[in-house]
């Protein structure tokens, strides 16, 4: 009998350890939210003049701007946990954006509402962004963001967090075609393991290819443990249409991807669409499996 097997109780025991282990102590953590064109570019833009991405990434650059906007963005895809042992699932992932932006004044600024779902867990997201010019060719942009998480990490129940957020950025235009970006994510340290400084170049080629590079690293921690790396490039094609390309490698949070999108550029009207792949290597420390996702993105921006 199973009961006077003390090797078999043992064995059956550690079989329904490992498989409430690898559904409920190794869950995903939200991904980190971007916009469609940032999700075609890996990431990288940290020195390209965006407006509606003024409360996402580098909050300086809408003072640039002399215009308002209006931006809608939805996104989906598939997320596969622990894919490659026999304990594996898959998520459905989702988020929705709404931004609204004013650079009319002297002082420019976004408000935006996100909310990202992965399974049954969910976030929402509200932030501002403020942002000045400081002389002719340099802006300085300080962004604020309140979280609000429902998770079930370890399958005992839903837990409710909030935390809140900011950061500040810095944009310089050393010519037409040369721009340099800055940007301190969570200096103050309100949340542990998301403080990092990035900084960006982007250059334009004859107003037909813009290349993008960032590289950034959690300044409290060990840099060569924590570095970032990001590449893009854009093509302009004909008048209206942006092809881009991109690939990002994020040594804190072992995760690797690349994005590839196009985009419709109209004076008031722009339309984006996006594909994103990555990939991040189990971190027993954050209590993470591997995990791969697969995700499309639309976006539509109104400017007036």
């Amino acid at each position: 009998m199973l009961h006077n097997n003390p090797f078999a109780c043992l064995k059956l025991q550690l079989f329904f350890f490992a498989l409430t282990s690898s559904f409920f102590a190794f869950a995903a953590p939200f991904e980190e939210f971007q916009t469609t064109r940032l999700k075609s570019t890996a990431g990288a833009g940290v020195a390209s003049v965006l407006m509606d991405e003024s409360t996402i990434l580098n909050p300086a650059p809408i003072a640039m701007f002399n215009v308002s906007s209006i931006f809608f963005q939805r996104s989906g895809g598939d997320l596969d946990i622990d894919s490659n042992s026999g304990f594996g699932r898959t998520e459905r992932a989702k988020s929705t954006a709404i931004i609204v932006s004013d650079s009319n004044g002297g002082v420019s600024g976004s408000l935006s509402y996100l909310n990202q779902t992965q399974g049954i867990n969910e976030r929402k997201r509200f932030g501002v962004s403020v942002s000045s010019m400081v002389g002719d060719r340099s802006a300085f942009g300080i962004s604020y963001r309140f979280n609000k998480e429902e998770t079930n990490l370890d399958g005992l129940g839903m837990t409710k967090t909030s935390t809140r957020q900011g950061s500040f950025g810095i944009l310089h235009a050393l010519s037409p075609s040369f721009t340099l970006g800055l940007v301190a994510v969570d200096p103050l340290k309100a949340v542990p393991g998301e403080t990092k400084g990035i900084v960006g170049g982007q250059y334009v080629f004859n107003d037909f290819i813009s290349i993008m590079l960032d590289l950034g690293a959690d300044y409290n921690n060990n840099l060569a443990d924590s570095v970032l790396y990001r590449a893009a490039m854009q093509f302009k094609i004909y008048n209206d249409f942006f092809l881009r390309f991109g690939a990002h490698d994020d040594k804190a949070i072992k995760e690797k991807g690349t994005g590839v999108g196009i985009g419709w550029v109209q004076p008031k009207l722009s339309i984006d669409f996006a594909l994103r792949n990555s990939e991040r290597s189990e971190d027993n420390l954050a209590a993470t499996k591997d995990q791969k996702l697969k995700e499309s993105s639309f976006s539509i921006s109104y400017r007036f």
